[in-house]
């Protein structure tokens, strides 16, 4: 849970998909050899504190690098802007964030659910 709500530069791995009672059934016959149904599972999972909920989105900030190459090129353009030597157009995306869809998991009662997200920049 810790690292889908990391930002993606801090982690160290990948993120595991997120589990769903379909995953939980089968994760649990295969490691325990044991048939359940996804509504014994959902009832021990309220049992144990954690309700299925919808995500919040972690907005995550730039990578510090990439931010500093794109400061030192635009210190450039704006000197080239102030000197005439070009025009500079902007345009702001809005902050796009690729993932839009935040969907559902299991949490912890009485805790958002957060899931990292990284921008375009």
């Amino acid at each position: 849970m810790d690292v889908a709500a990391t930002p993606p530069q801090q982690r160290s791995e990948e993120p595991v998909p997120r589990w769903t009672l379909k995953r939980l059934v089968r994760w649990v016959k295969e490691t325990f050899a044991i048939d359940c149904s996804r509504e014994t599972l959902r009832k021990l999972l309220k049992e144990l504190g954690f309700s299925w909920k919808k995500a919040r989105k972690l907005l995550n900030k730039a990578n510090p690098e990439q931010r500093v190459a794109f400061l030192k090129t635009l210190e450039k353009l704006l000197d080239d802007a102030l000197h005439e030597r070009c025009l500079v157009v902007y345009l702001d995306e809005a902050h796009v964030h690729l993932d839009t869809d935040e969907g559902y998991g299991w949490s912890i009662c009485g805790q958002r659910f957060w899931v990292s997200s990284s921008s375009l920049a």
